[in-house]
């Protein structure tokens, strides 16, 4: 069984600035990452749609998402949506917790708790919360490991520097 510290992606290495020659293990699965997104999967609602482009675009733009971990980001969509539906639906119910009581005729100071439950829908929530955060740590979507990856900044030539290049050149 091997000890210590989980070792990181590639890519993440990369990003963080942090990637040497050394650091590349001979048998490193290499991957390239994808061009454009892929279609969602057929059972996302339409609020996974929404995370799915709006992150995945994201994620795109900076290279993350590969072949491999596609389905892992599929994963985190559904996660991260289905948390969002469950808050939505919880909303309209407005009771997060089920009390019951001994006696619900009497006077509400004198009855006694006799059992206190969380509503399905709000475990479920929770549940999926905690998975949309691991697997968002993943990607760099949470706030601490996003403070870890660096990305190169494009460079752009402005029309005003073209220019200049263009009129030295006879």
């Amino acid at each position: 069984m091997k000890r210590g510290k989980k070792s990181l992606p590639i890519e993440v290495k990369k990003l963080r600035g942090t990637m040497q020659k050394c650091r590349i293990p001979k048998n490193h699965l290499q991957c390239e990452s994808l061009q454009q997104l892929p279609d969602p999967p057929d059972h996302f609602r339409e609020i996974h749609k929404q995370i799915y482009y709006e992150i995945g675009n994201r994620l795109l733009i900076m290279g993350i998402i590969n072949r491999l971990n596609i389905h892992m980001f599929f994963m985190y969509c559904f996660f991260a949506g289905s948390h969002y539906e469950c808050e939505i639906e919880m909303e309209d119910i407005k009771k997060h917790i089920l009390v019951k009581y001994d006696d619900p005729g009497k006077d509400p100071q004198d009855r006694k708790i006799i059992d206190i439950r969380m509503h399905g829908l709000t475990r479920y929530s929770i549940e999926c919360l905690k998975q949309a955060r691991l697997l968002a740590a993943e990607f760099g979507l949470s706030p601490s490991s996003a403070q870890n990856i660096h990305i190169p900044m494009k460079e752009t030539k402005s029309k005003f520097r073209e220019y200049l290049e263009n009129k030295e050149k006879p």
